[in-house]
């Protein structure tokens, strides 16, 4: 049973915009710290007598399954795809902890970006800081 109806989008998109873009195994690296959270290794499970609350369990974290990189060409090209990860819905599967990160590579002059999504239920955008 799900906790909101199909299609909400209950997801936050974090960007974090870099002139020298990190390469992914150095995001990967300080990615690590998250697993220290037992959120980023659990899944929720809903609670039937509360509506709006989930209990979770502790799930094995397939760790590189949490991250991809995308390569642009250009600020126009990056923002696009930004525009696609902040509106596409955003799943990881019943059994694997709502939360991933990309980095856009840009190959042409101009910004690069770190793009963190993760289920809201995790941490609301301040619980995060």
């Amino acid at each position: 049973q799900d906790l909101l109806p199909p299609g909400s989008v209950t997801h936050l998109t974090l960007v974090f915009y870099f002139d020298d873009c990190p390469d992914l195994a150095k995001v990967k690296e300080d990615a690590k710290a998250l697993l220290e959270y037992k959120r980023f290794c659990s899944v929720p499970v809903p609670c039937r007598e509360a509506v709006f609350e989930s209990s979770w369990r502790e799930v094995e974290v397939k760790f590189d399954q949490h991250f991809g990189e995308v390569k642009v060409n250009g600020d126009e090209e990056l923002e696009a795809q930004l525009d696609l990860f902040a509106l596409k819905p955003f799943t990881q599967g019943k059994n694997r902890p709502a939360w991933r990160m990309d980095v856009i590579r840009n190959s042409a002059k101009g910004r690069s970006a770190v793009v963190w999504r993760l289920c809201h239920s995790i941490g609301d955008g301040i619980g995060l800081l």
